[in-house]
């Protein structure tokens, strides 16, 4: 039976209140409330203090409304992975997983990838750029109503693949799932999914294909010390591994970034992912041809990667040389959905390093996983700000339970002190799709039974 207050809220209440409402865009500001017209924004306004009981007033009180988050890498697919490959640096941990992946079906990657959508949206994140090369998460998406961009993977490091016939039956694809998302929330991509996973020709081809059908490219790169040895000196564990398997590879002497842009890869609708192993000469190719980048800090750190360098980027500066967001990655990789505590870490790994306070502040974090991801995803006149005809796409947060009390300031308290399960409520276009600890139109017991029946057999 659906929650009343999720009913409720269907008939497009058109006023939600907060104490605190976080805009982005400009300063925070104390007793506000959204007006909507039920999907837009038409007001932000400060209101009378105290609560409202009103019938078409949803008042939240000692709470922060704020945008939705856009989280601009995630594996949904990957949920029922979380915990199964712990303390593996990353190679290794690539290997565990293509063993694992064999051992799903169909039906066990869809569970996983709803439980995935269920974590983001109870997370407070409204849109999502998710790389999937099953299939569930685009079905997952859709069934949830979640914004976002999926992109569906493709690889192609096996000297013997028919790279035509390949390509044809990708584009085949996803014009299919171009037809699935008319007139969604959701954008159908591609990602081929790494320069060690696709070959020169598959990345060339890959290229042809986005610019034919007008998508949004995503790729994971210069990602690992293993990735880079491989393209510019033809070593590493990486290039052992291809010997083995006699497959030919030339090392170019150059960056992953720039071995990507002779390939077309790095274009004005690429996102790419991770950039560990990035120099300033990488992010001049990538300012050059408007390329957006996901920074995944704890996936990084987490598999033994390293920092990507942020400063190079200019990322909490005032004026970013590229449009930066921030991504969890997979649970997988990660364990948890949680923007609250990937700004957190974000944040401090740079102070650590640059030992500045003052150049790396609470402000630019929260607009790298707000606005800054809706730049990195081409969403912006979308989404990841509360503005006057954006999206009313908003998360509401807790400011009562005890690590937000007291709350003096909301920007600090939501990079320093927040988590997840100070989530209250998240909508997009207006409605909500998480309230009061339920998923709109999932059963979430039924999912989360589902998705430990296959964690038993993955682990057997």
């Amino acid at each position: 039976m659906e929650h009343p207050a999720v009913s409720r809220v269907k008939s497009r209440i058109k006023r939600i209140r907060a104490q605190w409402i976080v805009p982005i865009s400009t300063s925070p500001f104390l007793d506000g409330e959204i007006v909507s017209d039920g999907e837009s924004i038409v007001d932000l306004r400060t209101t009378p203090s105290g609560r409202s009981e009103r019938d078409d007033i949803l008042d939240y009180g000692d709470a922060i409304l704020m945008p939705a988050f856009v989280n601009v890498h995630t594996h949904v697919d990957y949920t029922v992975m979380r915990g199964l490959l712990e303390d593996l640096p990353f190679f290794p941990w690539v290997r565990g997983m293509v063993e694992l992946k064999e051992r799903l079906t169909e039906e066990d990657w869809i569970w996983s990838a709803r439980l995935g959508i269920a974590e983001a949206l109870s997370a407070g994140v409204g849109t999502i750029g998710d790389c999937s090369s099953t299939g569930a998460a685009l079905q997952a998406a859709l069934e949830s109503k979640i914004r976002g961009i999926v992109y569906q993977e493709v690889f192609g490091i096996d000297p013997s693949l028919n790279i035509a016939t390949a390509l044809e039956d990708v584009e085949n694809l996803i014009l299919e799932q171009q037809r699935k998302c008319n007139g969604t929330n959701v954008t159908a991509g591609i990602s081929p999914h790494s320069p060690y996973t696709c070959n020169q020709r598959m990345l060339e081809g890959v290229s042809k294909l986005r610019e034919k059908l007008k998508i949004p490219l995503c790729i994971h790169a210069a990602e690992s010390p293993g990735e880079s040895q491989l393209i510019r000196e033809g070593r590493g564990v990486i290039a052992e591994m291809f010997s083995r398997r006699r497959i030919p590879w030339t090392a170019e002497g150059v960056s992953p970034v720039a071995y990507l842009e002779k390939r077309g890869i790095i274009g004005e609708k690429t996102l790419l992912v991770h950039a560990v192993q990035m120099e300033a000469s990488d992010v001049a190719i990538m300012s050059e041809n408007r390329c957006s980048l996901a920074h995944c800090p704890k996936s990084n750190a987490k598999l033994c990667n390293g920092r990507a360098p942020m400063e190079l980027v200019g990322a909490f500066t005032e004026s970013p040389g590229i449009p930066v967001g921030i991504g969890t990655d997979s649970m997988a990789s990660n364990n948890r959905m949680d923007m609250f505590e990937e700004m957190r870490f974000a944040l401090l790994l740079m102070r650590a390093f640059r030992r500045d306070c003052t150049a790396h502040d609470t402000r630019k974090v929260l607009e790298m996983a707000t606005i800054g991801g809706a730049k990195a995803l081409g969403m912006e006149a979308l989404t990841g700000s509360l503005e006057i005809g954006k999206k009313a796409d908003l998360t509401v947060v807790n400011a009562r339970s005890l690590s937000m009390t007291p709350c003096h300031d909301p920007l600090s308290a939501l990079v320093h002190a927040a988590s997840s399960s100070d989530v209250l409520a998240t909508f997009v276009n207006g409605e909500a799709l998480f309230l009061d600890g339920e998923i709109r139109g999932m059963e979430m017991e039924r999912a989360i039974q589902k998705v430990k029946e296959i964690a038993i057999k993955l682990k057997g």
